[in-house]
Formats: structure tokens, C-alpha cells, sequence
């Protein structure tokens, strides 16, 4: 019975299962922690306990049968159930353990749903996918053997719910989400649900623009756009907001800051119109985040500057982690870009913190890069394994590219990561990026890693991809940045006009926008000191 518990239980909860079976709790359970089967969780937890080795609750949990196995964990879930206790998100992924277990579907996907809401509100991206998918397996099990309707309904809102856990934390499970949202709209589309529907097409054209080409991102984006443009002929005016979000992003990923700029100006002021910033509503806090983002992409700092610490604050206040940390990344890396390098390693402090308590990868490469190339700049000790091994973990999932690696490549190669260094290279040069914006950054890295590699033809075809890219999106710090490489690069062959050329126009875009780490190397540049790779 302990083992059907788990690996830890409390003498509390075996009593009520064993009732009626003429048996001595407590002494067969001394006997047991005599013979070393059991120990005590702690000197002060008398009634709590935990099996001395995995192996001998596996062996007492093989030892019954399968279905006294699902009827003890059904009977568990349901004392659990009835338990008094504050609904929480650890109770509810304890009863969906159970209840997974058990022979009761209804009840097993009631409690799979839950908690999986329930692990996305705390944050727990991973954890919120695997019982999205969990449940869709059982929705998918049940509907294979009768197509009961409750059932469909089930399987839609798990399969829509890994769809979207995947796409907006930007986790690597892109195969399963694909499969989940072709299922998704199949099941949407046959229960007639307009809404769910509409951000099906939005999660599918989102994996899209993810993982496809200059190409499947213009496709994925007409996909999202005929969701929003579904939500509004529908008159579905609060999903069509949610849905806003992820577009603006796209806009601005390809270019198209003005649009960007509208579709979230309007989000967030039909969002303060219908009371949400009084009621600091998660939609509302991640929308500020989101205006906030699309106006760091397209190099309006000083909006960025103003906003961002409101947007935090609103975050704490809220409380939306997730937002905390991301807030805190976009800040650190406006201020680092201006040349504020105290202030951005106070933020990339903060989100680093936040992103690793809640595991937010889209976050974590960002933070980490800056807290460290910060810290170099003020010529202070960094954590430099800390701050890689962060910056490994999040790029594991190179959903967001455009958040996680505008700056690693810079801090790894200030570190002298070298390997780790050719390793994200290997990764930028595999991956199809659409989206212009996101196009010209990836060329920015890459040339500068190629420079500090010695690949010096290699290094000046990306920067004029990318320098080619921003002009045509009107990109001004990525010109900069790429017009600043391209013109270290030509110092460095010796190639003084070309240099000189580049570095006027690279000083001439940092001192328009306050760039002032970029001015500063592009005006070393001009008295003829400079090194390949800037920082070399």
C-alpha cells in the first residue's frame, strides 16, 4: 500500500486505505523500519516516511497486480480529493498522479488538466507540457474506443494546451506540438469552437516562423494573421488581443517595427479600456512586455528605458515571474547596448535570478550573457561557468533566437569559451531563420565569431548579408553593429579606407541611437586603434 503512495508517505494516509484490514499501522510499520525497509523522513517527522531504496518500492509495487495497482491509485486520489488542504499546485499534480494511474478517465483527465493550468500559473513550463500531453494520450485512448464527446473536448483543450505551452516558453518539443496542433484544429473544427480554433492557427503558423526559412515564415505569418482576423469577424475581441502578442513579435522579427508598434499600442490600450491594468491581469502584464520588446527590436531605447521598470514593477505587483524575468532581460540589454553597464548588470542580475527559478529558457541566455559581459566591462569578477552553463541551458531551445543570442556569441568569446563558441556557430549556421530582423542578427554573430576564428572571408559575407538585411527593414543597430565588424575586420586586413568608411558609418547610427559601446569602438577605429572582433 506505502508503495502505491510513492517513494515518501505518511502514516496518516495509509490508515484510511488499510481500514478494515485488521491491521496495526504504526507496528507494522516500526517492523518495518527495523528491517531497514523504511526510514523515518526526519527525527522530527514522526508519522513520515520514505522507502530506504527506489528499488524496494519498485519490487512492492510490481508485486501487485495491475488492477488492484489502478483501484489503490483511484481510491488514493480520491482520499487526497476529500483531504482538507489549500488547493494547490503540488496537491494537483499529486492527484493527477493518481489518478493517471487509475481506471477512471473522467477523473484522470480532470486532474491532468488541472494540473497542468495549475503548473503554468506557477511557472513549470516542462512539467505543464508533460501533463498536456499526458492527457491528450489518455483523451486520445478513451475517444479510440468510444468517441464519447466529453472525451473530444478533452483531448482539444490538452492538445491546444501543449500547442501553446510549447510556442509562448519556446520549449524544443516542436515535433510533438506540430502533431498536437494538426489534431487540435481536426477537433476544434469538428466541435465548432471558433476561439480555440483560431489560436490553433496562430500555434501552428507560430512553429512555422520558429523552426522554417525566410519562406515559411512569411507562410506561418499569413497563418497567424488569418487567426486574428478569424477572432475578429467572430467578434472574439479578448482572444484576439491574446493572439495580438505573438503577431506583434513576428512584425517585428521581419521588420515591420511600425506595424509591430500599432497592433501592440492598440492591444494595450484596448486592455486599459476594458479595466485590466487595474486588475493587473496576466494578459495585460505580458502585453506591456511584449510593447516593450517590439520597441527594443526596433531601436526605440529611450520608450523602452521609460516603460520597462513600470512593466516590472506591474510584474511583481501581479505577480507574473514569468514577465519579471523576461522585463528584467529586455532592460539589461537596452542598457548595455547604451553603454550603462552598472544598470544592465543590476537587471541582468534580476532576470537571471527569476529565469533560473523558474526555469525560463527563452530568458536565460540573454540575462546571463549580459550579467556576465557586463561585469567585464566594470572590470569585475564573473561566474563565468554560471553564466555559460545558463546561456547552454536556454539555447538548447532555439525557439527564440532573436531574444537568446544577440549577445552570447560576444560573451562567449570574451570568456574564451572557444569550443563552446564554434558549437553555437554550428548551431546559427543549421538552423533556417526567417524573419529579417532575426536574419540580420544571426549574420551580426556570426561574423563575429568568425573574425575571432580567423574565417575573415566567412566573416565579412555575413556582415554584408546583414548590413544588406537592415537596410532593407531599416534596422539601425544592426547596421551599426554589422557596419562596426565589417570595419574592425578591414583594419585588421589593412584596408584603411574601407575601414575608415565603415566606422563612420557604424559611429555615425551608435551616436543617432545612444549606442554608446558601439561609438566607443567605432571611434577607436578612427585613431587606428582597433583589433579583429572588437574586444579580441
Amino acid at each position: 500500500m506505502a508503495a502505491v503512495l510513492g517513494r515518501q508517505f505518511g502514516r496518516e494516509q495509509l490508515a484510511p486505505l488499510l481500514e478494515g484490514e485488521g491491521i496495526d499501522v504504526a507496528q507494522e510499520l516500526a517492523e518495518l523500519e527495523a528491517r531497514g525497509l523504511v526510514h523515518r523522513k526526519s527525527l522530527s517527522s514522526a508519522d513520515e516516511y520514505r522507502f530506504g531504496e527506489s528499488l524496494t518500492q519498485e519490487v512492492a509495487y510490481e508485486s501487485l497486480l495491475l488492477r488492484q495497482r489502478r483501484q489503490l491509485h483511484e481510491r488514493i486520489g480520491t482520499l487526497l480529493e476529500t483531504s482538507p488542504g489549500k488547493p494547490n499546485a503540488e496537491r494537483s499534480a499529486l492527484l493527477a498522479y493518481h489518478f493517471a494511474r487509475s481506471e477512471n478517465r473522467p477523473k484522470a483527465l480532470e486532474a491532468l488538466l488541472r494540473a497542468a493550468q495549475d503548473a503554468e500559473q506557477l511557472p513549470s513550463y516542462r512539467a505543464a507540457v508533460d501533463f498536456y500531453r499526458q492527457a491528450w494520450e489518455v483523451a486520445e485512448a478513451a475517444l479510440a474506443e468510444d468517441g464519447d464527446g466529453p472525451y473530444r473536448r478533452a483531448a482539444l483543450e490538452a492538445a491546444s494546451g501543449l500547442c501553446r505551452a510549447t510556442v509562448i516558453y519556446g520549449l524544443p518539443e516542436f515535433a510533438d506540438a506540430e502533431r498536437a496542433a494538426a489534431r487540435a484544429r481536426e477537433l476544434a473544427e469538428g466541435l465548432g469552437d471558433t476561439g480555440t480554433l483560431a489560436a490553433v492557427y496562430y500555434f501552428q503558423g507560430s512553429i512555422m516562423m520558429m523552426q522554417g526559412n525566410r519562406e515559411q515564415h512569411a507562410r506561418g505569418l499569413s497563418l497567424a494573421e488569418q487567426a486574428l482576423a478569424l477572432t475578429e469577424r467572430e467578434g472574439l475581441t479578448l482572444a484576439g488581443l491574446r493572439l495580438s502578442r505573438g503577431l506583434a513579435s513576428s512584425y517585428a522579427l521581419d521588420g515591420r517595427f511600425a506595424l509591430a508598434q500599432r497592433v501592440m499600442t492598440w492591444a494595450v490600450q484596448e486592455l486599459e479600456r476594458a479595466g485590466e491594468r487595474e486588475r493587473l491581469s496576466d494578459l495585460y502584464i505580458s502585453s506591456r512586455w511584449v510593447r516593450d520588446s517590439v520597441l527594443y527590436l526596433s531601436d526605440e531605447l529611450d520608450a523602452v528605458l521609460e516603460s520597462g521598470p513600470e512593466t516590472y514593477d506591474f510584474a511583481v505587483r501581479g505577480p507574473n515571474r514569468t514577465v519579471q524575468g523576461a522585463a528584467a532581460a529586455t532592460l539589461a540589454q537596452a542598457h548595455f547596448i547604451r553603454g550603462r553597464f552598472e544598470d544592465a548588470r543590476r537587471w541582468a542580475d534580476v532576470g537571471l535570478d527569476m529565469a533560473e527559478a523558474i526555469n525560463h529558457l527563452l530568458v536565460l541566455p540573454a540575462a546571463a550573457s549580459i550579467a556576465l559581459l557586463a561585469r567585464l566591462e566594470l572590470g569585475e569578477p564573473a561566474d563565468t561557468t554560471r553564466y555559460v552553463d545558463a546561456m547552454d541551458q536556454g539555447l538548447a531551445s532555439a525557439a527564440h533566437m532573436h531574444v537568446n543570442m544577440r549577445f552570447v556569441g560576444e560573451a562567449l568569446l570574451a570568456c574564451n569559451e572557444l569550443e563552446r563558441a564554434e558549437r553555437f556557430a554550428e548551431l546559427l549556421r543549421a538552423r533556417p531563420f526567417g524573419g529579417r530582423l532575426r536574419e540580420a542578427l544571426v549574420g551580426i554573430a556570426l561574423g563575429e565569431l568568425m573574425s575571432r576564428f580567423g574565417r575573415l572571408d566567412e566573416a565579412e559575407r555575413w556582415y554584408t548579408e546583414a548590413i544588406a538585411t537592415g537596410e532593407a527593414i531599416g534596422a539601425r543597430s544592426s547596421i551599426a553593429a554589422a557596419s562596426l565588424g565589417a570595419a574592425e575586420l578591414a583594419a585588421a586586413r589593412g584596408e584603411h579606407a574601407t575601414a575608415a568608411r565603415s566606422a563612420e558609418r557604424a559611429l555615425g547610427l551608435s551616436r543617432e541611437l545612444g549606442l554608446v559601446r558601439y561609438a566607443d569602438r567605432a571611434a577607436r577605429l578612427t585613431t587606428g586603434d582597433a583589433a579583429v572582433g572588437g574586444r579580441a
